[in-house]
């Protein structure tokens, strides 16, 4: 994380030993941000009063994110969190709520099931 009144660089992901990419950032509120990776799902930064906090977005399909690469992160105006991933598709999760939704492609027909 980059603190602009310090101009100093810190290194705020150690907490997740297997964390090998990030792939997206996406600013979901003024101090909260997503960030989408390659094996840890997608985790919240809040950051309030010179400190920060780093939790994994709470899903009832965390187990399907975490094995997902996590390559786009886009907020609709319906509180509707749409996430690409590079292996399983597309999900959608309303962030009112915990329901995910998944949208594989069809390998028979042209479109998505």
């Amino acid at each position: 994380m980059y603190h602009r009144d310090t101009h100093q660089i810190e290194k705020i992901l150690t907490s997740y030993q297997q964390l090998e990419r990030i792939h997206t950032i996406r600013k979901q509120s003024e101090d909260t941000f997503l960030i989408g990776t390659e094996n840890a799902g997608i985790l919240t930064l809040t950051y309030q009063k010179q400190s920060y906090r780093i939790e994994k977005l709470a899903t009832d399909e965390n187990e399907y994110l975490e094995k997902s690469i996590i390559k786009a992160i886009f907020i609709d105006n319906m509180q509707n969190l749409w996430i690409g991933t590079g292996t399983n598709g597309v999900g959608r999760l309303n962030l009112l709520s915990p329901h995910f939704y998944r949208f594989l492609m069809s390998k028979k027909k042209t479109g998505i099931s």
